[in-house]
């Protein structure tokens, strides 16, 4: 996942890159299995949860490595464009939540489709990244 162009060019960059590639492999893994175990074994009772939560965990982890990436990352021109387009990411799915929330208890609609918050959010990155590229063109006279 490129964050914003040229910051994956740095050292840290590319450790971001590598550790979230393995982390996105697990998860496509957990993913499968818990999915597999859960349609096919029948398994109950307190087990079942913990199955159906572990193919979050490496989203989670996915997290700790933008916090690393921010931590590791030299250039402060390129922390503050990724720190920017996390912001705006984590608004966007903030507010999604709270009008869904007030959707659902006073228009009684269902709540959000499973698994939306984090397109939300990436959804909200990867626009004001797009938005930065846009503001940070240099024309070919510069």
């Amino acid at each position: 996942m490129r964050l914003v162009s040229g910051c994956m060019d740095s050292k840290a960059g590319k450790r971001y890159q590598r550790r979230v590639l393995q982390t996105m492999v697990v998860y496509a893994f957990l993913l499968v299995g818990s999915a597999y175990l859960i349609k096919h074994v029948h398994i109950q009772g307190l087990l079942i949860y913990v199955i159906a939560a572990v193919p979050a965990m490496p989203v989670l982890v996915v997290f700790g490595w933008m916090g690393r990436y921010l931590l590791e990352e030299t250039d402060e021109y390129q922390r503050w464009l990724v720190m920017q387009s996390i912001l705006v990411g984590t608004g966007l799915l903030l507010g999604t939540v709270v009008v869904s929330d007030f959707l659902r208890v006073y228009a009684h609609t269902l709540g959000l489709p499973p698994f939306i918050s984090f397109l939300v959010f990436c959804g909200g990155m990867t626009g004001m990244q797009f938005i930065q590229r846009l503001r940070n063109r240099v024309s070919a006279d510069e």
